[in-house]
This record gives structure tokens, C-alpha cells and sequence, in this order.
């Protein structure tokens, strides 16, 4: 929603829930109205980067994904948690730690996510609407990333780039950006890849890290943030 929409909709509203994100960076437009409305804003969030953004702030930097924490929550509450609600929470899992291989991928995910497919939901289909429904225009862009591809520091440094040529040539959405930045962590030598993406008024940068390196540190220099080993940032 847009600034005056946003402000409509809170004017209406009890409660506005900020989820998976505590950083006014990340909520473009919506700064000034959030400040006017903080009383009623709740937070559920993962990330360590945190800004004063709600009244009400439930931040735990060891959840492997606010979908764990949005889940247990829900427990807590005694809601009914069917199988609708249950793919929407294994959905916010299993992107946030990468099919549950990413280096935050825990028990207590895993548990959560064991209790929700009890509830009959299929991972199968799930992984099929996931992963396997990229259009063509996707592979394209994902082809252009490649070729762009640099390798520093001995190549223990990836660096990648889409310009908004690539968009407008591939027929490639901004939405479709998403993960590319690790496929240069396919290589045995990479310890850190960035992905640049120009866009019409600025440039957004996503980092990755195996372990040695605090991408949420270096993001966090340039007014950005997130996880040690997975970061952005605005430019």
C-alpha cells in the first residue's frame, strides 16, 4: 500500500504487525506513517538490525525465521493451526533457511516444521510451487548474472551484477532477483558473494557468507543489515 493508503488503513485498525523486518530501511514510504501510529505497531522479527519502528518489539535474533516464531506464537495462543495456515508458516521456514540447509537451520525449526506437516500439508507440492515454477524469462536473467561474474581476493569474493538493461532485455521481473546471489556460492573457493541489482533510483546489494565473514557488519556500514551471513543493503 502507498503512503496515503497506509495511512487509511492504520486510521481504521487496532493492531499493525511489522513481520520479518525491524528496519525502516526496508519499509520505503511507510517511515513517517509508522512514527505516527507507533503506539499500535507490533514487531516479530529474527534480524539483529533493529530500529525503533513499533510500541511492542519481540525480536529473538536465535530464531532460525519469523515464521517460527509467528508459529509459536500462534501455539501459545491455543489457535487452530490447519493446513492452509500450515504451508504459509513451513513457506516462510523453509526460504528463510533454504530448504532447511542454510547454517541457521536448527531443531527448533526443524520441530516446528515437523508439526505442521502433520496437519497433512505435502512437501512435494509444496517444493514444486516453490522451486519448480520459474518462467523462462527467470533462466535469462539468471544466465546475465552469470556472465557478469568476477571473482576477487584469490576468488574467495564473488561479485555479480544485473543492470536495468537485463531487465528490460530479458522481460525479467525485480521479484525474480531473489537467491540468485547464491549461486556463486556453488564454488568450493567463494566465502562471500555479492549480488548488485541497479535500479532506477538507486542500487541494491545482497550479501552471502559461508562463515568467516560478517556480511550484516559490511552491509550495516552503508545504512543496511540482517544476518552474519546474509545481509542487504541500499545504495
Amino acid at each position: 500500500a502507498g503512503g496515503d493508503q497506509f495511512d487509511d488503513l492504520a486510521d481504521r485498525t487496532d493492531v499493525i504487525v511489522v513481520v520479518d523486518t525491524c528496519a525502516l530501511a526496508q519499509l520505503d514510504g511507510l517511515e513517517a506513517s509508522l512514527r505516527r501510529c507507533r503506539e499500535k505497531v507490533v514487531v516479530i522479527d529474527h534480524h539483529a538490525t533493529a530500529d525503533d519502528v513499533g510500541a511492542v518489539q519481540w525480536q529473538d535474533t536465535s530464531g532460525a525465521a519469523a515464521g517460527v516464531m509467528t508459529g509459536e506464537m500462534i501455539e501459545a495462543l491455543g489457535w487452530p493451526v490447519d493446513v492452509e495456515i500450515a504451508r504459509a508458516l513451513v513457506t516462510a521456514v523453509l526460504t528463510d533457511t533454504g530448504w532447511l540447509h542454510f547454517a541457521n537451520t536448527d531443531a527448533r525449526a526443524l520441530r516446528a516444521v515437523a508439526r505442521w506437516v502433520e496437519t497433512g500439508l505435502r512437501m512435494d507440492e509444496l517444493y514444486r510451487r516453490l522451486y519448480q515454477c520459474d518462467r523462462a524469462e527467470r533462466l535469462k536473467l539468471m544466465t546475465r548474472v552469470l556472465e557478469s561474474l568476477e571473482l576477487h581476493c584469490e576468488g574467495r569474493l564473488a561479485v555479480m551484477c544485473i543492470r536495468a538493461a537485463d531487465f528490460a532485455e530479458t522481460g525479467a521481473r525485480l521479484d525474480e532477483t531473489e537467491n540468485l546471489v547464491n549461486e556463486a556460492l556453488r564454488m568450493q573457493e567463494v566465502e562471500t558473494a555479492l549480488l548488485l541489482v541497479e535500479l532506477p533510483d538507486m542500487v541494491r546489494v545482497s550479501l552471502r557468507s559461508r562463515d568467516a565473514i560478517d556480511v550484516s557488519a559490511i552491509a550495516g556500514r552503508f545504512g543496511g543489515g540482517g544476518h552474519r551471513r546474509a545481509a542487504g543493503v541500499r545504495v
